[in-house]
């Protein structure tokens, strides 16, 4: 399979093929399903319905081209098996983006509070935050302490890792 562009565009044919590659009678060998990728990520929460499938799964993703960027550095994270090109630039990771505040501004320039609206979203964002500091505890070296720095972090800070740093996070392996 091959991950490109905007993870979302991808969807539906991913998790359909994915779940068919996976499923016991027809994969009768856990023959491993292999992704190449190179995205600049997409929806978080498209993504962690994808990571909780691969994430138990035997599939080992190669990242490839040029960068692997915010949600697709989880989906290649997920993966048990995780490899590098030497010619990949960039990984990124940063806060998890999902209009909050921009949410919160149109609460409160409205003069209509919406507050348990806004306490829901917030709750269910706090459980996909968890299920990506986990994914990230299960299968690398980075601290929980940065996990939660960068993943809840209200700076909108955007931390790239090069090939040499992504190796000593464990994040991958070169081939």
């Amino acid at each position: 399979f091959h991950i490109g562009d905007d993870i979302d565009e991808n969807l539906k044919y991913l998790i359909s093929e994915m779940k068919r590659s996976l499923d016991p009678n027809i994969n009768t060998n856990r023959i491993p399903i292999t992704f190449y990728i190179d995205s600049n990520g997409g929806n978080a929460i498209y993504t962690i319905s994808i990571a909780k499938i691969i994430i138990d799964s035997p599939i080992h993703t190669i990242a490839h081209g040029i960068h692997v960027l915010s949600c697709a550095t989880i989906i290649f994270v997920a993966c048990d098996e995780r490899y590098l090109y030497r010619n990949i630039s960039v990984f990124m990771l940063h806060s998890l983006k999902l209009d909050l505040y921009e949410l919160q501004l149109q609460d409160e320039y409205s003069n209509n509070t919406n507050t348990k609206f806004f306490e829901a979203y917030c709750r269910e964002n706090m459980h996909i935050i968890q299920d990506i500091i986990n994914i990230f505890q299960k299968n690398t070296s980075l601290s929980i302490s940065y996990l939660v720095e960068i993943l809840y972090g209200y700076d909108n800070r955007d931390d790239f890792f090069s090939a040499r740093e992504i190796i000593s996070c464990n994040i991958a392996y070169i081939i």
